[in-house]
């Protein structure tokens, strides 16, 4: 994101068992937004509960460039 703009501050998402969480922020200003961390119970994962999670996030700025922190090399699979 620009240094010329500040980001939105941090936006939360939760499944409502409070299994699942994703926390994205984005730039209104650059067009960009981005995943600063997901996850899922370890029991839980593989049901499509994270996408839905992404999904959410995404429609925050549908026409953005979107990209992830790159803490594990998992995150870097769904944003190269």
């Amino acid at each position: 994101m620009s240094a010329a703009h500040a980001p939105d501050a941090d936006r939360a998402a939760f499944t409502a068992d409070g299994i699942g969480t994703l926390v994205w922020r984005i730039c209104g200003a650059c067009h960009v937004g981005n995943i600063n961390k997901i996850s899922i119970g370890l029991h839980h994962q593989r049901h499509g509960l994270g996408q839905r999670l992404i999904r959410r996030a995404l429609a925050d700025g549908l026409e953005y460039t979107w990209q992830a922190t790159g803490q594990c090399p998992q995150a870097r699979q769904f944003f190269p």
